[in-house]
């Protein structure tokens, strides 16, 4: 080509310039700020109280998943002015019903360090809050705004308890020269310590997640006093990892013995070591059962205890890959080399791997690693474990499930399993599927399982048996009802409303009832603590909260649950009640003071709602709740320290074990007995507003 074409061309490209699309928001641009472009509302804008004014010009922003449908909103919103067949498609649009799925997730972080958070993330109704897309709690911002300036105390306290100071790392921590049977031995606390440890363990945690064959186990744990013991470091790593999972459930904070250790301290050396050993130990058999075991009883400890609690999604998909490589969601034929004993047990321990996933998958708001095809493993056998044992080589007789059993709750649960997968599945995946049929036919599988429970004949039974029983049947109903609140969630808080929506908020308020009142049971009976009432709890919460109030918001309020004065109190007393036990795991455990944070001022906003003539008494009475967990927590921190020093001086603990079982688990007026704090890992924005924004 010569050079009179190529300036042919370049004449021809020339024309007038066009102007480079600005990056920022209109908002941003137009006042000449540097604009960080998030979605759907640029930070900026949000902390401005703009949020509903932010829009981008360009259309090459780069959408992030779960806002996609907003961002054309806000597109099609700007251009308002267009005429013709665009606005009949504007206003076709706005007669469907909001808040899809993808919508009520929560994506933080920017290009390359972000973090997800799914629908069925516990408090991604309080996140949507701060969004301009959701109606979950719009005047939460402005009313928590109102209490922070009104009590400057709150902000100060944040400040505190941020500093740097006050946290803790966790790390691993086993010697590695040889002599672990040495140190894991130096591990163990006094016998009488360790005892009721185990039983706490066995009577709570084993008996949900079936892990351990319980005469094995104890056999193997009375011979290790005996000087004469033939060690085995597997075992001492299993029996740490009880105890680190049982100590969840004790409020002591030190262990009675020589030196007066802080029973946190100890746990997480226990969790440490065992760590380390599956790591490292030169005598561990990887993919064996004993060390399939020793992973299990890791991921409850951890979750029991709080620990790296953000990975945990990560280890139980980990875990399930782990056993499925080991062959475990597998029915094995008759010809494998593997006798009648060790199949079932390979059969408890996935059935316990799997649920654990599932529960793990539902707090994060993430799909479950597995589905439904994924497995072809027989139901696990419902008998005791007295009745199996290594040398059995034909299969017992089994029970029938109106019998109660040692594996009762396994066995019952696992029937549900499946419809449990597909709502978990349905709630978290990406296919906005909104088939209302779909979800009626799960809810009504989901109401087969709880009328399905067993009544057990408590006549005869011992008052271990009979608490027992109370234990399993609350525990069955609360689980399968927090799958029956996930289910209708999303089309309870569709605007507007429709006929199908007013049937699921019905379902999800019941379902949340039900759920805090389970928890209600097993803490009057002194069967769990306040502290250890977790799963689904402030979902349950919450979602009472948001019904009553968008029923206050309603204008025409004669078809909604709160429709007669008066009918929001016996409800937002179980809201009260809720928020107690997020109280103690605060005080005792140091955990969860984000969740606090959070119900205790969407409780403040709500009864400024339902009761507006008292509003101010409500805000204030939200600054106090926040303002005196946060001294309580801070006071039992200075109470553990100067215990510390104490210990170590004299030897003496504050408050040694009382060998009689668990009795009493409330904490005494006055009396602040806490954990050391491990990391204070609620600090590091997995809430990425409230209490810690600046």
């Amino acid at each position: 080509m010569d050079d009179t074409d190529k300036e042919a061309r370049r004449r021809a490209r020339q024309g007038p310039k066009r102007r480079r699309p600005p990056l920022a928001c209109t908002v941003c641009y137009r006042r000449k700020l540097k604009c960080g472009r998030e979605l759907p509302a640029c930070s900026r804008c949000v902390k401005s109280g703009q949020a509903d004014a932010c829009t981008y010009r360009n259309t090459q922003v780069p959408l992030q998943p779960g806002v996609v449908k907003s961002a054309e909103q806000l597109r099609h919103r700007e251009a308002g002015t267009h005429s013709g067949p665009l606005r009949a498609l504007e206003q076709t649009r706005a007669q469907r019903p909001t808040a899809t799925r993808g919508e009520m997730t929560h994506f933080k972080g920017a290009d390359t360090l972000t973090k997800f958070y799914g629908f069925s993330y516990h408090l991604n109704f309080y996140q949507q809050a701060w969004s301009p897309w959701m109606t979950k709690f719009p005047e939460l911002r402005p009313f928590i705004v109102q209490v922070k300036d009104k009590n400057p105390a709150i902000n100060r306290l944040r400040d505190e308890i941020y500093s740097r100071a006050n946290r803790r790392d966790y790390s691993p921590s086993l010697t590695r020269d040889g002599q672990e049977l040495e140190t894991l031995r130096q591990l163990l606390p006094p016998r009488g310590v360790a005892d009721l440890l185990v039983q706490n363990y066995i009577d709570r945690f084993e008996v949900t997640h079936r892990v351990i064959h319980i005469p094995t186990f104890l056999a193997e744990y009375n011979q290790l006093w005996d000087p004469q013991w033939i060690e085995s470091s597997a075992f001492l790593v299993q029996l740490i990892l009880v105890l680190a999972a049982a100590a969840s459930l004790r409020s002591e904070p030190f262990v009675d013995g020589p030196e007066s250790e802080p029973l946190h301290d100890l746990t997480m050396r226990w969790v440490g070591a065992a760590e380390t050993w599956l790591s490292f130990s030169p005598s561990r058999v990887p993919d064996s059962l004993p060390a399939m075991t020793i992973h299990t009883l890791l991921l409850i400890a951890k979750r029991a205890n709080d620990i790296q609690e953000s990975e945990s999604w990560i280890w139980s998909g980990a875990l399930i890959r782990r056993a499925m490589a080991a062959g475990y969601h597998r029915e094995l034929s008759l010809t494998a080399r593997i006798s009648p004993f060790h199949r079932e047990m390979r059969r408890r321990l996935w059935t316990t791997i799997l649920e654990l996933d599932l529960q793990i998958a539902v707090e994060r708001g993430m799909p479950p690693t597995v589905r439904s095809g994924d497995f072809n493993i027989d139901p696990t056998w419902h008998i005791d474990d007295e009745e199996i044992q290594e040398s059995m080589t034909e299969t017992p007789p089994v029970k029938a499930l109106s019998a109660f059993s040692s594996t009762t709750f396994q066995s019952i649960l696992s029937r549900s399993l499946n419809t449990r997968l597909q709502i978990c599945a349905f709630v978290n995946g990406s296919q906005e599927n909104e088939d209302h049929d779909s979800v009626l036919q799960l809810n009504q599988k989901l109401h087969e399982a709880l009328r399905e429970i067993p009544t057990w004949d408590s006549i005869t039974a011992t008052a271990k048996e009979y608490q027992a029983m109370v234990y399993v049947r609350n525990m069955l109903g609360l689980c399968l009802q927090q799958y029956i609140l996930l289910l209708h969630i999303p089309f309870s808080v569709q605007r507007p409303p429709t006929v199908k929506s007013e049937m699921s908020k019905k379902a999800r308020v019941y379902a949340a009832m039900a759920i805090i009142d389970h928890y209600c049971q097993i803490v009057d009976d002194n069967i769990l603590p306040e502290w250890a009432c977790r799963n689904g709890l402030v979902l349950a919460a919450l979602n009472i909260c948001h019904e009553i109030y968008i029923s206050s918001n309603s204008s025409d309020r004669s078809g909604t649950l709160f429709a007669i004065p008066g009918v929001a109190e016996p409800f937002m007393s179980l809201v009260e009640r809720t928020l107690k036990m997020l109280e103690q795991r605060v005080v005792i455990k140091m955990k969860d003071l984000n969740e606090y944070y959070t119900l205790a001022m969407v409780i403040g906003l709500v009864k400024s709602k339902i009761w507006p003539q008292n509003s101010s008494a409500w805000s204030k009475e939200a600054a106090d709740r926040i303002i005196n967990v946060s001294c309580l927590l801070q006071s039992s921190r200075a109470m553990l320290r100067i215990g510390e020093i104490r210990g170590q001086s004299t030897g003496e603990p504050l408050n040694a074990f009382e060998l009689g079982g668990i009795q009493d688990f409330l904490v005494p007026d006055g009396f602040f007995s806490t954990m050391a704090p491990e990391g204070l890992n609620f600090l590091d924005s997995d809430i990425g507003l409230g209490l810690f924004e600046p």
